[in-house]
């Protein structure tokens, strides 16, 4: 056997880091994890069809290793409860396959088939009717959610998910069972004229664009064959549920009903559930108790189908969602959305941040995630040019119409590799040895020529055609196709699968329809027209509001050229090298979890030398002048100096920080201990320093307390830094927070969203709540104190971590304001 020999624990020690304590290690800056990416995907012509077909019947032989098998195991997405024989069941399966792939191959954006009257204009009537037929989609997901979900928690209830197929139980018994609401008239979601035509060619355009974004994503035989049958399958079952929803539903549901007796039957009293309140049902306690059985032998099987059956089902969910509405929340054909993906100016980190219909806020500031969404936004910018390449003259301008608009930059590889660090990002430190970063300009951006437009679309097939990729590159879709690629990395072989390259870009884009109407609020700004979109996306849409539909114009003129995007790059490269001379000075300083401490030399030994050459210069005017002066002593002169140079040591030991012990006032360094201080003895802008703070906190040790750090998640009220300045507005968004505006239960208030340091997706949706400690919050508006003077002057707000109910999401905070 051999034996691994233990390497000897490396001590930790106090470094000048961001971090803090932590192994004084040498970074490696030899590369970046896309070193190890697949090249940027552009050709698919190796797809067979025919390979693909032959595995769609793996359930029949599944091979876990050579010479192995497992034969007969559960097969997903079956459609032989729904009265189709196997044999018809495959010939769907086949044709999906073929589908899917002359799509892929064709490279080119697919079009929603069917004539324009089929989807009318864009008006109410044919919003409504996208409505009704994203609502089919929803249910016909939820059918093949629950039959998925009834097979992974019977044969491997350790992959299951327990609160998917609750939910899509009850939201079927809901609406189809016996007091549902769409049990007695299930026609009320279906078109009057040419509903199964409609709902196929929709399913048909989704999972298309569908296929064309995961492809970009990944490569290898394992990702594409699974991908491919999976969507494959999906597709065809849920074309098949559509054409009679109850009837699928109750078919559903009874399975489930079936298999809830089995358990029961199974379990007994060999897996009692926890005693816990929240298992208060019989059912709560059966499907707690599955979830403890020994997986099935075939566990990797059902991994595979878990990844992609269920997690393309979410992926298919999210844009269904995305095209229906809540009628509680907002209008179906007044409403506005929008997707940033902007450069942060912190270690060439980039940031997502986006507006949906319903006036839910989010975002994420997740590589993978940011990753992921940049092949969204490809497909998006290829669907939107070829319509605006294809498109017709608008019609009269009473005609209701929704707009377009989009701002693709890319950015150059101007970096090079040596200047990364880990994640290749810019080194928080320089390399012992090394030279001096401060005259490098290591965060600069190069940009490309941006590709802008705008469309006017009256079409109610033209606007599906580009809403649908739209969904994909907002709200959570990108988050929710990380977490499916970290599965699939995770279950499939060494190698199997390989993310691919993709560009590096800032991007804006939005749509609006012509009944939108803007919020009254002065406050509040809509994403795309943040300061955030014009600074970091380089977005500058002029919006002129009145008391009509607002919309994008300039005068009485539509914008509709790419002149009409202004973003100002040297305004961003202004912005970014402001915070990277904070980073240079940073990358000087030693940070602890209660302190910082700055190198001060030049003021220390300077007031040293200073001192001591007044005390030798009285020395040597005693010793010159000796008794020349009669009845004078020149060596009172000397003690003069003596306490004249001891008062100034003192003077200017005291006047920077408020504790300064003598010995590291030798050895040329301050500990500080508050904001104020670290500004007195740097001279670095205090805004800047907090939001540099408030962006690098889930990477820094650093503890904060203070009147002003409520917003900060590393809190110790005792021995903490002192955050004594309140940040605001603007050092908010730049660290990474944006305040949204919500309607609560006490009036207007404001909720954090963060999105710092490599942060997951975070939301604000309406209806939403704030649970005790969750996120800061500030529950008053109309009690805010006031912070500066004159010109200065604007309202501080203070910031708690209480329970908060809202109702409504108004709208993106940018006022100027301070935060306690």
């Amino acid at each position: 056997m051999n034996k691994t020999q233990t390497k000897a624990k490396t001590p930790l020690q106090r470094r000048p880091t961001l971090q803090g304590y932590g192994p004084a290690s040498r970074t490696d800056t030899s590369g970046s994890p896309e070193d190890n990416f697949a090249p940027k995907r552009k050709d698919w012509s190796t797809l067979d069809a025919d390979e693909i077909i032959s595995k769609l019947n793996c359930h029949e032989s599944f091979t876990l290793m050579e010479g192995h098998h497992l034969k007969d195991l559960p097969r997903f997405s079956d459609m032989a409860n729904y009265q189709v024989s196997e044999a018809e069941q495959f010939d769907l399966w086949c044709f999906e396959v073929k589908r899917l792939i002359d799509t892929i191959k064709s490279k080119q954006p697919i079009d929603l088939e069917g004539p324009d009257e089929w989807f009318g204009q864009a008006d109410e009537e044919a919003y409504l009717n996208l409505h009704k037929l994203a609502t089919q989609l929803i249910y016909a997901i939820n059918i093949c959610v629950t039959d998925n979900e009834l097979l992974l928690v019977e044969f491997e209830p350790m992959a299951a998910n327990l609160d998917n197929y609750r939910a899509s139980r009850t939201r079927l018994l809901k609406s189809f069972g016996p007091d549902g609401a769409l049990h007695i008239g299930a026609d009320s979601i279906r078109l009057t004229v040419e509903n199964d035509r409609c709902f196929q060619a929709l399913v048909n355009y989704i999972t298309g664009t569908l296929a064309q974004v995961l492809l970009r994503v990944a490569e290898g035989e394992f990702w594409d064959t699974n991908v491919l049958i999976a969507v494959a399958k999906l597709s065809a079952k849920i074309k098949l549920v559509s054409f009679d929803l109850a009837k699928a539903a109750a078919i559903s549901l009874a399975g489930a009903k079936d298999w809830e007796v089995r358990l029961a039957r199974m379990q007994q009293n060999d897996f009692p559930a926890p005693s816990t309140k929240e298992l208060s049902t019989g059912k709560d306690k059966q499907l707690y108790a599955a979830q403890r059985e020994i997986g099935h032998e075939g566990g990797q099987y059902f991994r595979i189908m878990d990844t992609f059956q269920q997690c393309i089902d979410v992926l298919i969910l999210r844009v269904a969602q995305g095209l229906a509405f809540d009628q509680a929340i907002d209008s179906g054909d007044a409403f506005e959305a929008s997707s940033l993906i902007y450069d942060t100016g912190f270690l060439r980190q980039r940031t997502m941040l986006c507006q949906q219909r319903s006036g839910a806020l989010g975002g994420s500031a997740h590589h993978t995630d940011i990753h992921c969404a940049s092949f969204a936004f490809e497909v998006c910018l290829e669907v939107l040019e070829k319509l605006q390449k294809n498109r017709k003259p608008p019609k009269g301008s009473t005609s209701p119409y929704t707009s377009f608009y989009w701002k693709w930059t890319p950015i150059l590889p101007t970096w090079s590799n040596n200047q990364r660090g880990v994640n290749g990002t810019a080194p928080l430190r320089d390399e012992p040895g090394s030279k001096s970063n401060e005259n490098k300009k290591t965060d600069a951006i190069g940009l490309g020529t941006s590709r802008t437009g705008t469309l006017q679309l009256t079409s109610m097939k033209e606007i599906v055609t580009a809403y649908v990729p739209f969904i994909m590159l907002c709200g959570d879709f990108p988050s929710q196709l990380r977490a499916m690629l970290d599965n699939a990395h995770y279950i499939a072989n060494p190698g199997e699968t390989k993310t691919c390259k993709g560009e590096k870009f800032l991007a804006s884009f939005a749509l609006r329809t012509s009944k939108y109407q803007n919020v009254e609020d002065s406050d509040i700004k809509s994403v795309v027209v943040s300061d955030v979109a014009r600074l970091r996306a380089l977005s500058d849409w002029e919006q002129a509001s009145s008391t009509g539909a607002q919309r994008f114009v300039s005068g009485d003129k539509l914008l509709d050229s790419p002149a009409s995007h202004k973003g100002d790059a040297s305004e961003l490269q202004a912005a970014n090298e402001r915070i990277s001379h904070g980073l240079r000075l940073i990358r000087g300083w030693i940070i602890d979890d209660r302190a910082i401490i700055v190198p001060y030399r030049w003021y220390c030994w300077g007031t040293l030398v200073g001192c001591g050459t007044l005390i030798l210069g009285g020395l040597a005017i005693g010793f010159s002048v000796q008794e020349r002066i009669r009845g004078v002593d020149p060596f009172n002169i000397s003690v003069f100096c003596w306490a004249l140079a001891g008062f100034l040591i003192l003077y200017f030991k005291s006047i920077r920080v408020q504790e300064w012990p003598w010995r590291d006032f030798f050895l040329g360094r301050v500990v500080c201990r508050s904001v104020s201080e670290v500004v007195a003895v740097s001279a670095i802008d205090p805004q800047l320093l907090l939001s540099i703070f408030l962006y690098l906190e889930p990477v820094m040790n650093l503890q904060k307390r203070g009147p002003f750090g409520s917003i900060f998640a590393r809190r110790d009220a005792e021995n903490g830094f002192a955050i004594d300045v309140p940040l605001g507005t603007a050092a908010t968004n730049e660290g990474g927070c944006f305040f949204v505006k919500v309607q609560s239960d006490t009036g207007p208030a404001l909720v954090c969203l963060r999105l710092n340091y490599n942060g997951s997706y975070e939301d604000v949706e309406p209806r939403g709540n704030s649970a005790e400690g969750a996120e800061v919050k500030c529950r008053r508006l109309d009690t805010s104190w006031r912070w500066g003077e004159g010109p200065d002057e604007e309202p501080l707000y203070s910031l708690m971590t209480n329970s908060l109910t809202w109702t409504r999401v108004i709208g993106l905070h940018s006022a100027n304001a301070a935060f306690d």
